[in-house]
């Protein structure tokens, strides 16, 4: 689903994936406490989190939550 939808809003957000696998990345988990995969976070503009889901996000859903962020609301 992320990678469906990166391609419709390039330059207008920031997709980042994190791999809970990745030692490297293990402070990301942390942070954002990801306990269970997948688990989907919005940031707005300042990275302040505006909304989150855990499990699996419909597209309709997703694209709404990207709409939201992409016009700086």
């Amino acid at each position: 689903m992320f990678h469906t939808l990166e391609p419709e809003f390039k330059g207008k957000v920031a997709f980042v994936n994190i791999d809970v696998n990745d030692p490297a990345e293990q402070a990301l988990c942390s942070q954002y406490q990801i306990q269970y995969i997948p688990t989907t976070y919005f940031l707005n503009s300042k990275g302040e989190p505006t909304f989150n889901y855990v499990g699996v996000i419909q597209q309709d859903e997703m694209r709404a939550k990207i709409m939201v962020l992409a016009e700086g609301k």
